[in-house]
């Protein structure tokens, strides 16, 4: 009776627990033929300011050299050299998720500085970098936004390692499975609970 018993229950949960799975198959294949889904879903918030801001940096800096930047003192030469050294350690640094995270923070915090020294100075920085109007914008909001993808991602660490950690149950459960097939899955989906018969 308890052997029959047993049968029943596992006929009526191995599809229970293989749905979600083959759901986050079928997900995580549309995703792979857009290309361009999981390569974002896999960046984290400081990644992506290493990204968009490091080409920002870049374009703004190289656009000044290019157009005969004056390398006096105070000189826009010395501001577009800053910019480009800060854009190639954001744009180094964002293929790793600690080392994006690192970068971010140094240049929200270089950024801070800046700022305070320019409003203290009032038109340069060390009397080197120059500070115009729209620096003294652009300045604190790289700063802000650093902050706030460093907080970002800080937060979402925790919850990231229990999802880890939940992926490579399911993997070990369904070794047939790849390890993508995991990814797509709700976090309530990777707390599988064991059915007792009596």
């Amino acid at each position: 009776m308890a052997i029959a018993r047993e049968q029943e229950v596992d006929a009526v949960s191995e599809p229970v627990l293989n749905a979600p799975v083959e759901k986050a198959a079928r997900v995580n294949a549309a995703s792979r033929r857009t290309g361009v889904g999981p390569w974002v879903r896999s960046r984290t918030l400081t990644q992506g300011y290493c990204l968009l801001i490091g080409a920002f940096l870049l374009v703004r800096g190289g656009s000044t050299l290019l157009a005969g930047a004056s390398f006096a003192r105070p000189g826009d030469g010395w501001r577009a050299a800053f910019q480009i050294a800060i854009a190639a350690l954001l744009l180094l640094s964002s293929g790793s998720r600690p080392a994006a995270y690192r970068a971010v923070l140094a240049v929200g915090a270089t950024y801070a500085i800046v700022t305070v020294l320019g409003v203290v100075n009032g038109h340069d920085v060390l009397g080197t970098i120059p500070v115009d109007t729209r620096d003294k914008i652009v300045h604190p909001a790289l700063a802000i936004l650093a902050t706030v993808a460093c907080i970002f991602d800080a937060s979402r660490a925790p919850r990231a390692a229990r999802r880890a950690a939940g992926h490579r149950r399911l993997a070990k459960q369904h070794p047939g499975r790849e390890i993508d097939d995991c990814r797509a899955l709700p976090e309530r989906s990777l707390q599988v609970i064991p059915a007792h018969v009596e």
